[in-house]
């Protein structure tokens, strides 16, 4: 924030670099076969007026400012659009996102169609400091078969280097 930079955006291309970087998050069931998608994209709600939000679509790139661009464009147009509309519907390489900047949590449920469904889903909540560290709450859910415990360690490891490698990166 002290550098002008959107918070929301950052966390988002931390989050879906760590995710593209880890080839399970990429990969999906398509009946009974597995897929590997190249790169996987970033599915998230934005709030608009009234208390409601919009369905946002962001493309993955690995270039913070072509992503941050991409980013805000998307949620302009997700907050102009006249009604609660999913886009990804039938379409797989996404990775569904929530931010509750409100809450400070320790675990939440994703709601998920039926058991095939292996989009994974990750939340991330409010920044809180203590003790000179900031910490910010982050949920993952994932599909079993196809990523087990060992995978989600190297997401949140991940992540935590993306977000310090992008804090000094600022800092320079």
């Amino acid at each position: 924030r002290a550098d002008g930079l959107p918070l929301f955006n950052t966390v988002l291309h931390a989050v879906m670099t760590t995710a593209n970087d880890i080839r399970e998050f990429r990969t999906r069931f398509r009946g009974q076969t597995i897929i590997e998608h190249d790169v996987v994209h970033a599915s998230y709600t934005v709030p608009i007026a009234n208390d409601q939000f919009a369905f946002c679509e962001t493309r993955y790139v690995r270039d913070w400012k072509a992503f941050d661009e991409n980013g805000r464009r998307a949620t302009e147009i997700a907050k102009t659009q006249g009604e609660l509309t999913d886009k990804t519907a039938g379409e797989d390489h996404w990775i569904y996102l929530s931010c509750m900047p409100w809450l400070d949590f320790t675990a939440v449920q994703h709601p998920v169609p039926n058991a095939e469904d292996c989009i994974p889903r990750i939340a991330w909540g409010k920044m809180t400091e203590e003790g000179g560290r900031w910490h910010m709450a982050v949920n993952l859910q994932a599909h079993h078969a196809l990523m087990d415990g060992l995978h989600a360690a190297k997401f949140f490891e991940g992540l935590e280097e993306n977000l310090k490698a992008f804090q000094d990166a600022r800092s320079i």
